[in-house]
């Protein structure tokens, strides 16, 4: 379970209202505080989508006129309910925005071996889309040579590289 009254809400999914928050068990005054010295009141929801998946916590401390109301929590609750979805939303678009970006590093790479004449051409274009899908500043790779039981790569020189396949390198 996670700290103070905010984790457990977290955690557990299950809200907090209370008009003496430091007295509660899991009270931790550094995070529960919102930033504050002192918290009296609170109010504390957790912030989930539709699916039930919970992406945050919305924390509200010390009513400034009186005390949290039942109104206060339905419109914590509604508005915890909406980002939720919203955070939802976002995270499935960036997830979306990755695979198109996959989806084009693929095809280029598909267009690219339809055009390739020569083994060193096919490792070239394959290199770099390699380097684009995965984010990394190198890639290699290397093609099998069956009549000379080898992998091969080639240097940017042009300089073959070529690793011997054992037996026990082949499942």
């Amino acid at each position: 379970m996670g700290r103070g009254v905010v984790g457990r809400v977290f955690a557990t999914g299950d809200g907090v209202w209370t008009d003496a928050a430091h007295f509660l068990p899991d009270f931790e005054p550094e995070i529960d505080s919102a930033g504050g010295r002192e918290a009296r009141t609170m109010l504390c929801v957790p912030m989930a989508d539709g699916g039930g998946e919970r992406h945050g916590v919305l924390l509200a401390v010390n009513k400034r006129r009186g005390r949290f109301t039942r109104e206060d929590e339905a419109l914590l609750k509604l508005l915890a309910e909406q980002w939720g979805e919203s955070v939802s939303n976002n995270v499935r678009y960036e997830k979306a925005q990755a695979s198109m970006v996959c989806s084009s590093y693929m095809l280029k790479a598909t267009k690219a071996l339809s055009t390739v004449t020569t083994p060193q051409q096919a490792v070239n274009g394959l290199t770099q889309q390699v380097r684009g899908i995965v984010e990394c500043d190198r890639a290699t790779v290397f093609l099998v040579d069956e009549d000379n039981r080898d992998l091969v790569t080639y240097a940017s020189d042009g300089a073959e590289v070529r690793v011997p396949i054992s037996s026990a390198t082949v499942a």
